[in-house]
């Protein structure tokens, strides 16, 4: 019996840790995707300089969750996003609106990747 509940507790334990991860991954990445969407909304009103505030701060804020995902998500989709990040500022700095908003699309869709790929679930639970 003893056996039994030392073995739930280490399942609750486990199944606590995901649903806690899950959680702190959708804050964090929703937190960055907001970034990003601000950062469209002032390219599409050709507020290149707002845009480029945006993204500075939500590369900011990214890389210092970066410490904590990169314990969580693969680095390579980290690595990605870093560097989308970095040709985004590149394309508003240059105000290159066209390649800005395509960055700035796959940006966004990466960070949507993410989510979807950590969504609490049955699989990811086990």
């Amino acid at each position: 019996m003893k056996r039994v509940l030392i073995a739930c507790f280490l399942l609750l334990s486990i199944i606590a840790g995901c649903i806690g991860s899950f959680f702190s991954i959708q804050q964090r990445t929703d937190s960055s995707n907001q970034k990003v969407r601000s950062a469209i909304e002032a390219a599409v009103r050709n507020d290149i300089s707002q845009a480029l505030a945006e993204l500075q701060s939500g590369q900011t804020q990214w890389t210092d969750d970066c410490i904590f995902l990169s314990a969580l998500v693969d680095h390579q989709t980290l690595d990605e996003i870093d560097t989308l990040y970095r040709r985004a500022i590149c394309f508003a700095s240059t105000k290159e609106v066209p390649h800005l908003l395509s960055e700035l699309e796959e940006l966004s869709a990466a960070l949507e990747r993410i989510q979807n790929a950590e969504r609490l679930s049955l699989e990811t639970l086990l």
